[in-house]
């Protein structure tokens, strides 16, 4: 609309994508067909008197709803595998790594159970500091060498990862995904270790988790999703609008949903769904949360500014109102 100055032109290019989406993507799997759509257009016609689709306003084309409801993309994400590590020693490390009372103690008793995930640990560690060779994976030395938090940090990365890596490889681009995941994760912790009401540790878990919606979107909608995010490539289109118009719900409602089953982060779920919003909407949540949903919502900003992600789907937001 900001480009051809023409409102009705949009909404009528938005009605015939629809059309072709519905017939052509989730056909197969709903039965929806193009007939489908055009009864919906014959309804507005109807409503108004026009005898031709150019006969509708820009106002009234835009009456016209998505098919696939917040209820069948709820259905889909539904069937999505959890994330829940294979073993307990995982398990247990991770709960140790994300309860902010855990002890360093608990957090080492957790590594010594599991070679495996400590020298994993190690090696993402080492990473993280730019270092060129991980250290010895033993996990009081760890400690002494990266500091509690850092080693807290890599475990909810190996879990993360164990779980989603390599999920929707081929429509979200791994690479840049997870350069802006871990991005935002680091400056959301960096913003907290600065803010008395914040802790940087739930500050990096809502940053690792905030756009996973993204990876269960491309897994469980596949057809639909490589179709959404080629268009808001083309369309130049915000990714979270364009799945919210489309699907129902954005990536950050589809992760909100889906974190309450998942081995951390439950109690981040309103932050997480609420990551694109404004400051305003932001400070309607529980006063507790405020603070976090800020730092979260800020870092995502800074990340983008930044460029640490994919440049198909960066834009810059304001980020004033949260200085």
């Amino acid at each position: 609309i900001k480009q051809t100055g023409n409102e009705r032109a949009a909404w009528d290019c938005y009605r015939r994508f629809i059309d072709m989406f519905g017939d052509v993507v989730m056909g197969p799997t709903t039965g929806l067909t193009h007939h489908d759509f055009e009864n919906e257009l014959e309804k507005i016609k109807k409503k108004y008197g026009a005898a031709e689709d150019t006969d509708l306003t820009a106002e009234q084309l835009e009456q016209m709803q998505a098919i696939l409801s917040r209820r069948e993309t709820a259905a889909l994400i539904a069937g999505c595998r959890p994330m829940e590590p294979t073993t307990a020693p995982v398990v247990r490390a991770v709960r140790a790594a994300t309860s902010v009372a855990a002890s360093d103690a608990r957090i080492v008793g957790a590594l010594e159970l599991d070679a495996d995930l400590a020298a994993r640990v190690a090696a993402i560690a080492a990473a993280d500091r730019g270092d060129a060779e991980p250290p010895a994976a033993d996990p009081a030395a760890l400690v002494r060498e990266y500091g509690p938090q850092r080693l807290r940090e890599a475990i909810m990365v190996a879990c993360v990862f164990e779980r989603f890596a390599g999920a929707g490889e081929d429509l979200v681009p791994p690479g840049p995904f997870w350069c802006h995941v871990l991005a935002v994760a680091r400056l959301a912790r960096d913003l907290a270790e600065s803010h008395e009401q914040v802790s940087p540790t739930d500050a990096f878990a809502a940053g690792l988790l905030h756009d996973l919606g993204r990876l269960v979107l491309a897994e469980t909608a596949r057809s639909a999703y490589g179709s959404l995010t080629s268009l808001a490539t083309r369309a130049q289109v915000p990714l979270e609008e364009l799945e919210e118009r489309l699907l129902g719900m954005s990536h950050a409602e589809v992760v909100a949903e889906l974190v309450e089953h998942w081995v951390f982060g439950r109690d981040l779920a309103p932050v997480l769904k609420m990551h694109h919003a404004p400051r305003t909407q932001l400070e309607q949540l529980e006063p507790p949360q405020v603070p976090l949903a800020q730092v979260l919502a800020l870092a995502d900003r800074l990340a983008h500014a930044h460029l640490a992600g994919d440049p198909r789907h960066d834009r810059l937001a304001a980020t004033e109102d949260f200085a």
